[in-house]
């Protein structure tokens, strides 16, 4: 539980410090460690602290219609070709600046890049595995 406290503290510092720098906070409190400690004793701590998660059972909901919102807009956007290159609506030749390559991908290629899949995998089935008994 520690392991997931601190990865996700540091995935939302990472995500509140450009935020809070657009919505004008000051540079001097809108550090990534200030945020992560901010972020840390006001939301996972007390998060960390409850007894019975039924409590946020709502959210939970809350955020799997999220999610699913998401997934019916990125479906409906790879099919109808929003985003082809050249001919979509919201692409244009030229848009990014170095196109991706994986010519060193494989399945057997096992590399740094793949610990870290295999590290977020692993703490995923973990946190999944534990959720119920958290739950009760």
């Amino acid at each position: 539980c520690l392991a997931c406290a601190v990865i996700y503290s540091g995935i939302l510092g990472d995500v509140f410090t450009p935020l809070l720098a657009q919505a004008g906070f000051p540079d001097q409190w809108n550090g990534r460690t200030s945020n992560i400690i901010a972020i840390t004793m006001a939301l996972l701590l007390p998060l960390s602290l409850i007894k019975d998660l039924s409590a946020l059972a709502f959210t939970s909901i809350l955020g799997f219609g999220a999610i699913m919102y998401t997934v019916v807009f990125i479906v409906i956007r790879a099919l109808d070709g929003t985003y082809k290159i050249g001919t979509g609506k919201f692409a244009v030749e030229g848009v990014l600046k170095a196109m991706p390559s994986f010519e060193k991908s494989s399945l057997w290629n096992f590399d740094f890049s793949s610990l870290v899949l295999a590290s977020n995998l692993g703490l995923a089935y973990i946190a999944h595995y534990n959720g119920p008994n958290f739950y009760r």
